[in-house]
């Protein structure tokens, strides 16, 4: 697995473990400077709050290298939502998916601005190991 995956699967395990009591999404990513675009964008779009009012999640960030620049906070908003998946996954739940693939639910999909399948997520595991997202 490439080392990208790894840390976004570590944040995802850090939110589960948090998810027993109250976390706080921005503190935790503070913890990882190559995160900070990222965190920024979810304290300006408030996404955030939504995060941190959630249970279960998996939060897929990328590093400061990936994200668009220039964008309005609007589309940020949809963007970013689209990185918060509304479930918990780990490399053991990822392994155990039938037939190596699944379509998963994100906060873009719940918000009610998505049409038709926008929102949704395919994840795909690689005859390699690897895990892909998109």
């Amino acid at each position: 697995m490439n080392p990208k995956a790894s840390t976004i699967l570590f944040i995802a395990f850090s939110l589960f473990i948090s998810s027993t009591t109250a976390f706080n999404i921005t503190k935790l990513l503070g913890q990882y400077s190559d995160f900070s675009n990222f965190n920024d964008y979810l304290t300006q779009t408030k996404l955030n709050e939504e995060i941190n009012r959630r249970q279960t999640i998996t939060v897929l960030a990328v590093d400061n290298g990936a994200l668009p620049a220039g964008k309005s906070v609007d589309v940020m908003k949809k963007v970013m939502s689209v990185h918060v998946v509304l479930d918990y996954y780990d490399i053991s739940k990822l392994q155990k998916l039938s037939n190596k693939t699944a379509l998963l639910t994100t906060l873009y999909q719940s918000s009610g601005s998505a049409k038709t399948q926008q929102g949704f997520l395919n994840v795909t595991i690689l005859s390699n190991g690897d895990v892909v997202f998109g």
